[in-house]
């Protein structure tokens, strides 16, 4: 039994001398049945009791030497764009279903900041990690391509990459197209995409699927892109959207514009779900925004940080992911 500090207290540590010695084995049996050496021949009944001692004890394995002789550290990295991203409501539910996921199997998980690429380089360049989840939402490929470079397993959550490594995503091409079939099917003939475009991957995928519904079905409607970032401020593009008094459908990214539209479209006489209607993509918000007669698109992020996790574990059991992209689809909810 040895003995070491914590927090200016003296605790034991119990050894694998003193499982041996409490099962009556040796200690070269306590490391091949506790380390599960394959290849040895130890009875079960043996190995249920080292076990079982090493239990009681409350026996803990060196971190570092178990990492040595198996060549893996449990652990896998987090890369997200900086730390406070972490806190953020859509990206929290993310990693909360990455980790609900990683639950029951002995892996944790590693922080890493993109906002210090020097730091996460050395991380995994002295093999402190064995795989990568990155969760971004910027096109910047820079870091799936340095992850890349490793040759780890590597998933990319939110985030479409170009390195050929697994992404799970939700689906923001889908979301655009049940919007358009949902108005269509309403009869509406005037139909508006409000998104910005920023530096967000996500939102260039909305636009692009609108631009290649726009050329497809522009027989049967209008299709108009509103850039909100043209404008001076929210007020001036409200009063800009009402302004076309003909048009008869919004499609809005973000459940908090898509309330305030809505609110001033019913205080200028229209009827939300009669003469124009309102569907908005629910992503970073909570529920309470919302407005009667909108129509939502909810994301599931829980989901994609599920998924992901099934296809980082497929990864570091050293199998092929069968799916390369797995897209997560919005869910339909009328307020």
């Amino acid at each position: 039994m040895r003995w070491s500090r914590y927090n200016g207290a003296v605790v034991q540590k119990i050894t694998r001398e003193d499982v041996a010695r409490a099962a009556g084995v040796s200690k070269t049996t306590v490391t091949y049945v506790l380390r599960d050496t394959p290849g040895t021949h130890i009875s079960e009944t043996t190995k249920a009791k080292v076990r079982r001692v090493a239990k009681r004890l409350g026996y803990q394995p060196n971190f570092a030497a178990t990492s040595l002789v198996r060549g893996k550290t449990a652990i896998v990295g987090l890369l997200l764009p900086s730390q406070d991203m972490q806190f953020g409501f859509y990206y929290s539910r993310m990693i909360a279903g990455l980790v609900a996921a990683a639950k029951d199997t002995p892996y944790h998980f590693l922080y890493l900041g993109m906002d210090q690429p020097e730091k996460y380089r050395l991380c995994l360049a002295r093999g402190l990690a064995d795989g990568v989840v990155i969760l971004q939402s910027d096109v910047n490929e820079t870091h799936a391509a340095a992850v890349h470079e490793f040759a780890l397993p590597l998933v990319t959550m939110n985030y479409l990459n170009d390195v050929g490594a697994p992404q799970v995503s939700m689906d923001y091409e889908g979301a655009v197209e049940t919007a358009y079939d949902r108005m269509l099917a309403h009869g509406r003939k005037r139909i508006a995409l409000v998104c910005r475009r920023d530096n967000c991957q996500p939102n260039v995928r909305h636009i692009d699927r609108h631009n290649a519904l726009a050329e497809r079905l522009g027989n049967r409607a209008d299709f108009s892109h509103v850039l909100p970032e043209s404008y001076a401020s929210e007020d001036e593009l409200l009063r800009t959207l009402l302004t076309d008094k003909a048009r008869d459908g919004y499609v809005v990214d973000g459940m908090l514009h898509a309330t305030r539209l809505a609110r001033r479209l019913e205080e200028a006489g229209r009827s939300i779900g009669g003469d124009v209607d309102v569907i908005g993509f629910r992503v970073g918000e909570r529920e309470a925004y919302a407005r009667p007669g909108i129509v939502v698109l909810e994301a599931q992020p829980e989901e994609v940080g599920r998924l992901a996790w099934e296809q980082m574990e497929t990864l570091l059991e050293g199998r092929d992911v069968a799916e390369r992209t797995r897209l997560v689809p919005f869910v339909e909810r009328e307020e």
